[in-house]
C-alpha cells in the first residue's frame, strides 16, 4: 500500500510532507526518497 500512497501524493523533490501517523508503515521512510523535508508526529 506504500507505493499506492506515493502515487497518491505525488510528492515532488524540494516539497514538504507531513506524515501525522508517523509508525511503522514505511510512508515517511519512503517518501523522504523523493524529497527529505518530512515532519512526523505519533500522537
Amino acid at each position: 500500500m506504500v507505493t499506492e500512497i506515493l502515487e497518491v501524493l505525488a510528492r515532488q523533490p524540494g516539497e514538504v510532507a507531513a506524515d501525522c501517523t508517523l509508525g511503522f508503515g514505511g510512508h515517511a521512510e519512503n517518501s523522504w526518497r523523493v524529497s527529505p523535508r518530512v515532519a512526523g508526529s505519533s500522537r
